[in-house]
Order: C-alpha cells, then structure tokens, then sequence
C-alpha cells in the first residue's frame, strides 16, 4: 500500500534536485493527489545531502561511517531508490537512506546525517518530514511541560527561555518557531515558556489553565549559503513585522520593511532573490501573487493565517569571516547605548552579519542561552553581566566621538590630580564625552585593559605609566599663542634637566627655548614652561605646584612666582569684639595670697570661710585643721539619739572623724 501511495504522489515528493520549500507549492497545487498519503501519514522532503550525488552519508564528520546496526541498518534484497526510501518511511526515527546500486542504508543515528564524503555510485538523502508544527503532549490542555520526568522543572536559561506578557497562544508559537532550538512550548496567558531543552519535552504534569505542546518545525537546509526556516509551520502562511498579527503584513511597510519582487515565479527564484542580499534578508513570503523579501531590521515576528502564501525566515550559514570587522568578543559583558533591534542568531557570527548589515549598528550583546542579538547603536561603553558576549564593531575614524577641547593623547602617561569617577568606554575617545558630561573634569586617564576612563580634577601634570593613555583640557578658550622670539624678561633661570608640576595649559612648537617665554606671555594663566629640545615644543603650564629632576626637559618659570621674602608686620593688638566677651572684663588687681578657686562666670568674691552643708547636722564654728583627716575635729558632743532596733550606747569622746556620724568607742557586741 505505501510505496504505491509513494508512486502516485511521485510528482509531488521525489524532491531529490529539487530544494528547499518547493513541495509546499506542488502540495498546494496537487492536493488531491495526495490527499490518500496525508491520511495515512506526512509528506516526506528527501534533501540532498551536499548534491546527493556520488556522496556516501556521514555522521558528525566526513569521517564518521557510523555504526552498523545501531546507527544504520542495510538492506540488499531487489532494492531500488524508490524502495530504499519506502524503507526509510516505515521505519521508526529514519533521518536518511545512502543508496548504491541493489543496496540501501537506512540512518537512524540521533544525530541523524551531518554530512558526506564522495564516493562514485552512491546516493545519500536526507530525510526531513513535513508534520504539524505542534503537536499536544499528553493532551496538551492543562498540562506544564516537564523534562526527563514530570518532576523535572528544568533550569531557566538552559532548558526554555520566558518570554512575559504573551497574551495570546499564537504569539507564544511564534516566538518559539523564531528560535532555532524549540522544541516545545508552555503557555498561559501572560506566561511563554519556550522550551530548548536539548533533549526535549519529555514529561508533563496536571496544571489548571496551562497548555503544553511540543515543536517540530525545524529548519530546513536549501543551499550552502544558509537555512530558511518556517514561521508557525510555513504553509498557509503570511509574514507579520508585529506579534500576535491577525492581518498579513501587520506592522510591516512596502519599501521599508519588505520589497516586491515581480520577476521570482516561484518559490526557489523567491528565496535565491534573498539570499542575493546575504544577511540583509531576514525571509520571504511567497504566493502566487508575488514573493516578498523582507529586509526589517528585527526580522520577521511572526505570521498570519494566509491560504496558498508561505512564510520562510532567513538565517545566514555561520561564516568566520563576518566577524572580521569587529573586535575581539568579550564575556560577561553587556553594551551600553541605543538598542536598534533584538534579532535571532544562533552564534555570534549571525549577530555580527545582522550588525553588519543594520543601519548604524555599532555592536552588539549575544545571550546564546536566549539565542539572541541584542543590535546597538551609539555605543558608549560596556559593563559586567554575566551570560552575556559583546562585540563592537572596529570604527572609522570619522565616526568615533570627538575629543574637540582637549589636548593631544599622551600615550604611557598618567595623570596627577583628584579622581572624580570613573567611567566604562570602549575606547579612549569615549572618554572625552564622559569628561564633558563630569563637573570639574580636566583630563582623564584610560586604561585599555579594563576599558575604564579615570576622571581627575585639579590636575598638577603627567607622569610615566606604561600601558595607560591621557588627555587633558586646556585652559584656554581663545586661539592657541602665536609663537613671537623675544626675550625672556621677567623669567627666572632656565634649570636644565628638570620638569615642572602644573596644569598643562597647551604645547606650541617653537624654534628655540626663547620663544617658548613669547608663547607664555601671550597664553593666559601661564606661569611657565617646560621645553623639548628634541620635539622643538613647549608645554605651557599654568597652576604650578614646583619642579622635580627629570633627564631632558628644560624649565623657565616666571618671577612673580618667586616674591622676595618680606617682614612679616608687626600686628596691633586688638581688643576682643563684644560678641566673644560673653562676660565683663575684670580690672587688673594683684592676686591675693592664697588664691581661692573661682570656677564660675562671676568675679571672685574676697577669701571667707565656706560653710559645710554636706552632710545631716551643722558645721561647728572652723577651728584649727588637725594634721589629719578632711574636717575639724568637733568636739565631743552628745549623740541623739537614734530609731532603730537596739538602744543607743551613751555618748562617748569622737577619737576620728571619718563619716557623717562620730564613731564611738569600740562596745562589746550585746548577745541575742
């Protein structure tokens, strides 16, 4: 029954010189004919693997033959092509046949048939079947995807990739056909889970309100120069510069984002059209009305539902040299400036052919985990993030910012002065703007290693550091000096072998030391210079903090910098202002003998005895100090008597003095 089925839809499947899409198209004209073959299963595409022709199959490389019996089995009894590729289509996970004369290898290898090597007489066909895009997994509705088992959630980034706020199903189908390894979906409204996970949507586990479906629209190989993949299945089709599109061309302009093309009669003129423009092309929509190629920037979206179009986006084969033009890629590290587009790409080379061909593209971010080409333009620096690759694009000249009021770059010097901050940039030239943009900012340091600008302020001069890169502003705002030979009047000795500390103000080349005093005189601010002989330049500075030994420079600084030592004048003494006497001044008296502590705001009253009121009982009248103990001895006295358990003994002689209480005679204790 079924190569008989093969045999009648012949016309419509034997695609072995045919390539790419076409079958769609003579489907779509010879329906009926097989309409029998599309009950009792899919139309095959047999692709040729690189022109099918005098090629065996191969494995992951030209020289893997593969495994016989695990990889391939072989068949040699009265075959024909037609029934080595019946064979193939009855077995289970056939990726391809390799036909010689009256013998057939059917390939079931996972990795399926990569490749080929020339070997005269033999035929090898790559198998891609034609299925729905997307297939329920265990039913589908309310259902979560799951991994190897329907307790493996996967990991984010390695095993789907979310995309929030997709509102609709179609929307979720369109970006998991816009990435190259779906392999499945999870969608609920406002929730997107693309699954990549290398081995697929294995599981799935009860959850209200979700969907789950697994993907197998894959890619289809059609030339050497890269792969047209279908969009939400391809056939019936129409291509949409927006999602979710309801409407063919939803989003989209004629002259901006698509072009018409009259003369592509058919789908393959359609698709060579594209492929004309290399990465430009981001696909096709093909009809019989007309093949549109679409150039947008951000690609294709996603597709309405059209009868009798079909819809293709274009990904360009992966080539070493795109990435010619731009430097070296860097890891962990995210582009700073204005996003142009986020386009698919499943290697950095694909990013680089977008960026290339994108209209003031400077660079751009790669997440492979998302497969995703983050488009920049106006770049202005990079920063840490992991995950993410970047790569900028070597720049001409003309069009990296201008450092337009500093000086020149002074490469292996550093600068001396306050940092200010710091700032990423890709290049040095990128500092200049981070400097404008920096209140007090006079010059800056650039360290290419790391791609960090250093902001100073109140800059003193430059010094040696190897690997470093500096400029700094001028203070100038007029027209640099004219330099005039004149005389040095008015300039101190000119000390050889010496540099000088400062604010570098401008450089003017000159004939002689002379005339670097004519430039001085004339810039303003300066106070002196710094001389090359062996560059016949003059480094004017202004602000200048001192001179320090140095091997070839030769310095002159201006007298007035050196003011001949003056008295230092007598100074007259003041009184204090009224608002720091916050009290009368006394009159000047002799201090009496002895002098008694004043530690208060008021005058010190005349030396009297003081009163004793620290403790219960009056101070007796003063009475000579004993030698020891820290009051007059009183004298013996009657104690009162005092409440508490036990009788008061009779008054005795106070011998000493120590409390508030005189102490009395040492008692035998009474015995209770």
């Amino acid at each position: 029954m079924l190569p008989s089925l093969i045999a009648a839809c012949l016309p419509v499947v034997l695609l072995g010189h045919l390539a790419g899409f076409d079958h769609i198209m003579l489907q779509l004209q010879h329906r009926r004919t097989c309409d029998t073959y599309a009950d009792a299963g899919s139309a095959p595409v047999w692709d040729s693997v690189d022109g099918g022709t005098n090629r065996a199959c191969r494995g992951a490389d030209s020289t893997d033959r593969g495994s016989a019996g695990s990889e391939y089995a072989v068949f040699t009894s009265a075959m024909s092509l037609d029934a080595c590729k019946a064979r193939c289509l009855d077995t289970s996970g056939c990726k391809g046949i390799e036909y010689s004369a009256g013998r057939c290898e059917v390939w079931r290898r996972p990795g399926g048939i990569t490749t080929s090597a020339g070997v005269r007489g033999y035929t090898c066909l790559r198998l891609v079947r034609e299925r729905p895009a997307f297939t329920p997994a265990d039913g589908g509705a309310d259902r979560v995807c799951r991994g190897a088992d329907a307790h493996d959630r996967g990991i984010k980034g390695v095993d789907y990739v979310i995309f929030p706020k997709t509102v609709t199903l179609a929307g979720c189908k369109g970006h998991c056909a816009a990435t190259t390894s779906c392999n499945g979906i999870e969608f609920k409204p406002g929730h997107c889970e693309v699954w990549i996970r290398a081995g697929g949507i294995g599981s799935t586990a009860k959850a209200a309100g979700f969907t789950c479906l697994r993907y197998s629209g894959g890619a289809v190989p059609i030339t050497g120069k890269g792969v047209f993949e279908p969009v939400d299945g391809g056939m019936d089709r129409a291509c949409c510069a927006i999602s979710p599109c309801w409407v063919p061309r939803q989003g989209g302009k004629e002259g901006e984002d698509f072009t018409l093309e009259g003369s592509a009669g058919s789908l393959n003129e359609c698709q060579a059209r594209c492929e004309e423009l290399g990465a430009a092309c981001k696909g096709i929509e093909f009809s019989p009305g007309g093949c549109e190629i679409w150039t947008r920037a951000a690609g294709i979206a996603t597709s309405a539902p059209v009868k009798s179009s079909v819809c293709l986006r274009y990904r360009p084969a992966s080539d070493p040299r795109a990435c010619g033009a731009f430097r070296a890629p860097q890891e962990g590290t995210d582009l700073a400036g204005a996003l142009l587009a986020a386009v698919h790409g499943e290697t950095q080379e694909a990013c680089c052919l977008a960026c290339t061909t994108a209209s003031g593209c400077e660079g751009f971010a790669y997440v492979a985990d998302a497969g995703m080409c983050y488009l920049k333009a106006n770049v202005t620096a990079t920063f840490a993030k992991a995950g993410v690759t970047t790569q900028v694009r070597h720049m001409p000249a003309s069009d990296l910012p201008t450092c337009e009021g500093f000086g020149e770059l002074q490469a292996d010097r550093d600068v001396a002065g306050d940092e200010l901050d710091q700032a990423q940039a890709i290049s040095a030239e990128y500092c200049c703007a981070a400097c404008r943009r920096a209140s007090g900012c006079q010059g800056f340091t650039y360290l290419a290693e790391n791609q960090i600008c250093y902001l100073k302020a109140n800059i003193t001069g430059t010094y040696a550091n190897p690997g470093r890169v500096s400029r700094m502003k001028p203070i100038l705002t007029t027209q640099p000096p004219t330099v005039q030979p004149g005389s040095c009047e008015g300039y101190g000795t000119l000390m050889r072998n010496t540099d000088v500390g400062g604010l570098q103000l401008g450089q003017v080349q000159v004939r002689t030391v002379d005339e670097c005093c004519g430039a001085c005189e004339e810039a303003t601010h300066c106070e002196g210079f710094a001389y090359l002989e062996e560059l016949h330049t003059c480094f004017l500075k202004a602000s200048i903090t001192g001179t320090y030994p140095k091997e070839g420079p030769m310095v002159r600084l201006k007298w007035r910098l050196q003011p001949e030592p003056q008295p230092e004048p007598e100074v007259e003494p003041q009184p204090m202002p009224a608002q720091f006497r916050p009290w009368p001044e006394p009159e000047h008296k002799p201090t009496p003998y002895p002098t008694p502590y004043s530690g208060g705001q008021h005058p010190q009253p005349e030396p009297e005895p003081t009163p004793y009121y620290g403790g219960q009982f009056p101070r007796p009248e003063p009475e000579p100090m004993p030698q020891y103990g820290q009051y007059p001895r009183p004298e013996p006295r009657p104690t009162p008597p005092q409440y508490g358990y036990h009788p008061r003994p009779e008054p005795q002689p106070t011998p000493y003095y120590y409390g508030q209480y005189p102490c009395p005679e040492p008692q035998p204790t009474p015995h209770y």
